[in-house]
């Protein structure tokens, strides 16, 4: 029987020609395949994953947990080494949240938040009870001081220095998903949000935090009172990745180039979402 490709598809008989039978075969069975008949397609996978993005990955991951680790006077100036593993999270979280939204138009952002509080928020307070308790047994047992929470701790700086990532990270997202969502394949207001959003990154990368507290004396003893003035610090060394990272994003939807990351190609493409990673 004539199939789709030009072949006939027959059963094959030990001693003798193939036969004709008229039914696909069983399953498990053989059938030979004619000389002049190709191959079926293969089914392309509809999520790839980026080969460079994942060991960039790992690498930011052992930098990050090498930064927090070291304290020893011999190696505590290898910690520089791994301050570049917060900003790549910051430019990779970014660029992918833009290239979601491109995929997925129609997705609401009550259920993208709800995702983010899962993945982000919810291990946060975790880690954050944790701490606490430790402290809390720590102090009672082997008489360590006491440790002194406000609400600022509890819910977006953490008792731990390196805490604060998760919150900043899930409100982060869902500010970004918000903006692309309403500036997302608009040129003019892409490019002039992208343009503030340079602006932004430029000032809060040159400008530093203490500036900000001399020309607004009032602002730290706020922060100070409600535990909220470590996140603040972090949040603005930080922030500028994150902005940088959604205008690279959008630069790449905006001018029909986020496909270079998402499809397979050759060597010249792999090398450019790494780069693109690594800005």
């Amino acid at each position: 029987m004539p199939t789709a490709s030009g072949g006939d598809r027959s059963a094959w008989s030990p001693g003798g020609p193939a036969i004709e039978t008229g039914y696909p075969p069983k399953s498990g069975g053989f059938e030979p395949r004619r000389a002049d008949e190709q191959p079926l397609p293969v089914p392309r996978i509809s999520s790839e994953r980026i080969i460079g993005f994942d060991i960039a990955r790992v690498f930011a991951a052992l930098a990050a947990t090498w930064l927090h680790a070291v304290e020893s006077p011999q190696l505590g100036w290898t910690n520089d080494f791994g301050r570049f593993a917060v900003p790549f999270f910051n430019v990779a979280a970014a660029i992918f949240l833009i290239f979601s939204l491109e995929r997925h138009p129609e997705a609401r952002f009550g259920g993208y938040a709800l995702r983010r509080l899962q993945k982000l928020y919810l291990p946060f307070l975790a880690w954050t009870a944790i701490y606490v308790l430790a402290r809390y047994v720590k102090g009672a047992f082997f008489g360590a001081g006491t440790l002194e929470i406000r609400w600022g701790h509890l819910l977006l700086s953490g008792v731990s220095l390196q805490l604060w990532f998760l919150p900043f990270l899930a409100l982060a997202s869902m500010a970004g998903f918000l903006v692309g969502r309403a500036i997302l394949r608009r040129r003019a207001r892409t490019l002039a949000l992208s343009a503030l959003a340079v602006a932004a990154a430029i000032f809060l990368a040159t400008t530093p935090e203490r500036s900000f507290h001399e020309v607004f004396p009032r602002v730290l003893p706020v922060l100070s009172e409600h535990g909220l003035e470590y996140f603040f610090g972090r949040v603005w060394a930080r922030l500028p990745s994150f902005l940088m990272g959604f205008v690279f994003g959008l630069m790449l939807v905006e001018f029909g180039e986020s496909r270079v990351l998402r499809r397979r190609g050759g060597f010249r493409r792999r090398l450019f979402g790494l780069g693109a990673l690594g800005l």
